[in-house]
């Protein structure tokens, strides 16, 4: 094994017999593991600081973006949502996260954004399609959604992360 630290017991002139060094042993080995203990908490702690700078990079970036994304799993519940989606939706991520399609948009855009969603999850890639939305104002607006699957630790098709891209002014440019 690898050495985790030292625990020692004062030097004794003439070193120690067998005996004593047997009746010892356990003491040293409970002081071994407590040092191993120590140093093991000390690298968890590590890692979850780790983790969660790298939790609150990935939340700065997701927000700083000015276009809707969102995150949902396998089962279609909304994960998560950023700022842009809350502007475009109406709705906070509180009235968002855990819902599914079919409880957040109208029912014709939720059957088929659903369906698109259950055939990107059937071959794991990247999907774009275009669609009229109502945004939060009730408003009609040219939309493309962009989407790929994430992937579990085994890389199998874990849910979707998506984009939203309102095209409404260029589409009124080309008429």
């Amino acid at each position: 094994g690898e050495v985790v630290g030292v625990a020692g017991v004062a030097n004794r002139q003439g070193g120690y017999d067998e005996e004593m060094a047997k009746f010892l042993e356990p003491f040293l080995s409970a002081c071994a593991g407590i040092i191993e203990a120590i140093r093991l908490r000390a690298r968890e702690r590590a890692a979850a600081g780790a983790l969660r700078a790298s939790e609150l990079f990935m939340q700065n970036v997701l927000e700083s973006i000015p276009v809707p994304i969102f995150c949902k799993d396998r089962e279609g519940r909304y994960l998560r949502i950023n700022r842009a989606f809350e502007s475009f939706l109406g709705k906070p991520e509180g009235e968002v996260a855990g819902k599914t399609v079919f409880e957040i948009w109208p029912a014709d855009a939720a059957r088929a954004d659903h369906e698109k969603d259950q055939a990107l999850l059937a071959h794991p890639w990247t999907q774009a399609y275009e669609c009229v939305v109502r945004n939060a104002r009730g408003e009609p607006r040219h939309v493309v959604f962009h989407k790929s699957t994430m992937a579990n630790a085994e890389g199998a098709a874990a849910g979707l992360i998506g984009a939203i891209i309102d095209i409404t002014d260029a589409k009124r440019a080309e008429q």
